[in-house]
């Protein structure tokens, strides 16, 4: 159920929408083990292969290496973590059961 009309969520109550919520996201975990279970089986097969790209009848994968540079904190004088270090504000919602 999705909320487009803003007057159906105050019609519902909220612990129905956090239960509702909770479901969904149980659900999300369950798929996400799901899907790391076919990754990893891919993985291994592209390994096996010694390929990057596989192509079955239907559907075809790539993997391609990236490659991310981080700088801690903690390892960077104060100066110039001040200097260039990019801030970002975002929303955080934690959802939990009281009983």
């Amino acid at each position: 159920m999705f909320f487009k009309d803003e007057e159906l969520i105050f019609q519902m109550d909220i612990d129905t929408i956090l239960q509702k919520w909770d479901h969904a996201k149980k659900q999300k975990a369950i798929y996400d083990k799901e899907c790391d279970r076919y990754k990893d089986a891919v993985e291994r097969y592209m390994n096996k292969k010694d390929k990057n790209d596989v192509e079955g009848d239907i559907y075809s994968v790539s993997r391609r290496s990236n490659t991310r540079q981080i700088l801690s904190k903690a390892d960077t004088p104060v100066e110039i973590w001040n200097r260039y270090a990019k801030r970002f504000t975002y929303m955080s919602y934690h959802l939990k059961r009281t009983r």
